[in-house]
């Protein structure tokens, strides 16, 4: 067990600083020393994204996306990490070191995925499932990530509780599972014991993000990540241009 403590100048409390030698205390904003070497993380394919959260996400664990609207662009935060698993999986299948490549499961998905955007290894790779409710679609998310079949599973949810969040994450780090949570609810100063928890909301050229929990880290003050170089043709500036203009035909409108 870790008793995590405020920064101090320890050498005026020689009990805490026999703690902290035998890696039993870690100062708030500290990993402990003991897991340190251990904790690895996912590129999150941006740079200033990876620099905030200390090298990108979590390898295993539970993040909670809680969008301001859905649709204003959050799964391009997603999206390369999950090709990225798909392609660590294929490569593990070539080599011999498991008989097929785990699956990505999309759950409740509030749109049709449009496969255009998935690399061909994420294509054969992922399927969707659907519940009618709030509590069969979080018992159906814990039971794909009990089957150990999948390397990612993508979840839209009302909102996320305390005892769900729990069984969630203690499934995703038994199964080795990056596990995204998107969510709306407006809750957030409950807390969950996840990994990662982060506010996204719409800006001119990209998202806004607010990452105010992050297990053994301190929060990140918030900040807009910039998507504009990644996909221009979502974030165009300046006046529109009259070639992207389509004229539609009069029609009568009666009251």
């Amino acid at each position: 067990m870790f008793i995590g403590v405020a920064p101090m100048q320890l050498s005026s409390f020689p009990a805490l600083q026999q703690l902290r030698e035998r890696q039993l205390l870690w100062l708030g904003g500290e990993k402990p020393a003991s897991t340190a070497r251990s904790i690895t993380a996912l590129s999150t394919g941006f740079a200033a994204l990876d620099k905030a959260l200390q090298g990108g996400w979590p390898t295993s664990g539970v993040v909670e996306l809680s969008v301001t609207h859905i649709g204003i662009g959050e799964m391009l935060l997603v999206l390369p990490v999950l090709h990225q698993l798909a392609e660590a999986e294929l490569t593990k299948y070539r080599q011999a070191e498991q008989t097929k490549p785990r699956l990505q499961c999309w759950l409740n998905p509030p749109e049709v995925l449009l496969p255009h955007n998935f690399s061909q290894a994420m294509q054969a790779q992922n399927f969707i499932v659907r519940g009618h409710t709030h509590a069969e679609t979080v018992w159906a998310a814990e039971q794909v990530l009990k089957s150990a079949a999948v390397s990612a599973l993508v979840a839209w949810l009302p909102s996320l509780h305390m005892a769900q969040a729990k069984r969630l994450q203690i499934a995703a780090k038994e199964t080795q599972t990056l596990v995204f949570i998107l969510t709306q609810q407006r809750d957030v100063a409950t807390a969950l014991p996840i990994s990662l928890r982060m506010r996204v909301g719409a800006a001119d050229t990209g998202l806004n993000l607010d990452i105010f929990k992050r297990q053994h880290a301190r929060p990140v003050a918030p900040f807009t990540l910039g998507l504009a170089e990644a996909w221009p043709q979502l974030f165009s500036s300046g006046e529109p241009s009259t070639t992207n203009i389509l004229t539609l035909p009069n029609a009568n409108v009666h009251a």
